[in-house]
């Protein structure tokens, strides 16, 4: 897993040469914290996915970029583009779903 940032954004989710899987999260948040072990396995096993993770408190411009009001927030993402999001906990299945 990746933790992404506003000095790393570009390099790790625009130009990824594959596509990433973005999860927007908070500390405090214990949903979120549900989803750790989801979001180490699809890293650990899915060949082909970048796991990305943006902490809403670290990173206040990327939050208001993706207009992030809940979390967690999921966001398939490719070439740049978010292709589609989710909120709240999400099975391993439907997030490697994201992606076909």
């Amino acid at each position: 897993m990746v933790l992404v940032t506003k000095d790393n954004f570009e390099a790790e989710v625009v130009r990824s040469d594959i596509p990433v899987l973005l999860e927007f999260k908070a500390p405090w948040c214990g949903v979120c914290r549900m989803m750790t072990n989801v979001m180490e396995e699809i890293a650990a096993e899915a060949d082909g996915i970048k796991v990305a993770i943006v902490d809403v408190e670290d990173e206040p411009e990327l939050t208001q970029v993706f207009q992030i009001s809940k979390v967690p927030a999921l966001m398939a993402v490719q070439g740049g583009v978010v292709q589609k999001a989710l909120i709240g906990i999400q099975p391993k299945e439907t997030l490697l779903a994201m992606f076909e």
